[in-house]
């Protein structure tokens, strides 16, 4: 019974507990505003970033460049030579199978 009480007592000593440990948060939180002020530029450029690329994609303009880069020249090409380089690379020197590149199903 007299939990439930107290879990529902809104009087007024609960009301001022609460105003006081509110005016108490304010001083460390306006602290940490102080020390946080030198990086608002940082934070408003990323916000800045983070909306640009929020409307290029509603607007499709994410998928307008895609379209453009692959229709520049050579730039799929590169792009794919890019990945077999790092492919041989990883195979460490071992010679290609004995099929690599012929079109006969004899293999």
């Amino acid at each position: 019974m007299w939990k439930t009480i107290g879990q529902n007592y809104d009087g007024p000593a609960l009301r001022g507990v609460r105003f006081l440990l509110a005016a108490l948060a304010v001083g460390s939180s306006l602290g940490l505003t102080a020390r946080f002020k030198r990086h608002f530029n940082a934070v408003e450029r990323v916000i800045g970033l983070l909306v640009l690329t929020g409307v290029t994609f509603i607007t499709g303009g994410v998928q307008k460049t895609s379209v453009w880069l692959q229709q520049l020249p050579g730039f799929v090409d590169r792009a794919l030579n890019r990945k077999r380089n790092a492919e041989r690379k990883t195979n460490f020197g071992a010679s290609p199978p004995p099929c690599a590149g012929s079109i006969e199903s004899t293999c």
